[in-house]
């Protein structure tokens, strides 16, 4: 049977937009409500992960880590910070060594500003900035905090530099390419992305559009469908009767009759996943104190999922 709701742990394919990847879902997926979490340039391939259904309310709790791996071109810069751009300038690289890139790529590491190219999805009054940028409208684009969890040099074989990066939601890898090439002093840009990961979503387990489409046509649903009560795995896990369900849909908080099973100790702060007998995800909290047993249950709501 078609399922109502779940996450796709797509692979974009080169040329597709992200855009492109969804569209192609909603006829198939048999809803109009489907999203992704996080833009791929259409230069770009890998994880594209895609929600339909309820499973789109979880698009806040599922911007976590993500990896990359980047082929570089040294010397030469783009308006685009990539391979579609036009060049914009040309430096020469000399005798660069593959020490000095490996320490220039070391300094990126930790909590760092970073600029979003002009050319981006990201939107001015309504408008794409790329749009924009092709307009020839100038915007002033403001940096903002992004972590860079790891980065390591793949290969280097003048001018070209492979890494993979391993950072927080938001970073922007062609910016940082320019950016690596802007501290080498000859400029770069990114002739090849792919994303590696998102979370625990890996490259390895992601379905190519065309994959899915001979999957859905066969009802393999549980070969490509990701239960939306298996997403965010670093929420704890609370069970309650089905009872608790019309009770969720009011707002209503839980008490002790309403519990099936609570693991062992939840801190103040920590992320909860409700779900009922049947393992229906119902509702995201946030516990507001220490919970060591079912009496002393104290949560407010992230989200109302059922």
């Amino acid at each position: 049977m078609r399922p109502q709701a779940g996450l796709l742990n797509t692979y974009k394919p080169q040329g597709w937009t992200s855009y492109d990847v969804c569209a192609y879902m909603k006829p198939l997926l048999g809803t109009s409500k489907v999203g992704h979490t996080g833009t791929l340039d259409p230069f770009a391939q890998g994880v594209l992960l895609v929600c339909f259904g309820q499973a789109t309310k979880l698009f806040p709790y599922l911007q976590g880590e993500k990896e990359y791996q980047a082929l570089l071109r040294l010397g030469q810069r783009t308006d685009t910070y990539d391979l579609t751009g036009r060049i914009i300038a040309e430096v020469s690289l000399g005798n660069l060594k593959r020490e000095k890139v490996g320490k220039v790529i070391a300094g990126f590491v930790g909590e760092i500003w970073q600029r979003p190219p002009r050319f981006s999805a990201l939107k001015r009054g309504g408008k794409r900035l790329y749009d924009l940028a092709r307009r020839g409208v100038e915007v002033e684009l403001q940096p903002r905090r992004v972590t860079i969890k790891q980065i390591s040099l793949e290969k280097f074989t003048s001018p070209l530099l492979e890494i993979k990066v391993i950072c927080s939601s938001g970073t922007y890898i062609r910016s940082l390419a320019s950016d690596i090439g802007e501290r080498l002093g000859c400029g770069a840009h990114l002739v090849k992305l792919v994303r590696t990961r998102i979370e625990n979503f890996q490259v390895e387990e992601s379905s190519p559009p065309e994959r899915i489409k001979e999957l859905v046509h066969r009802e393999r649903w549980e070969d490509f469908v990701i239960p939306m009560e298996h997403a965010l795995p670093e929420f704890k896990v609370v069970r309650v009767f089905n009872s608790f369900r019309p009770k969720v849909k009011s707002g209503l908080s839980l008490c002790p009759e309403d519990i099936l099973s609570l693991p062992q100790g939840i801190k103040e702060g920590e992320k909860i996943k409700v779900l009922d007998e049947g393992d229906n995800l119902l509702a995201l909290l946030l516990a507001t104190t220490d919970i060591a047993e079912k009496g002393g249950f104290k949560a407010s709501y992230l989200r109302v999922l059922s």
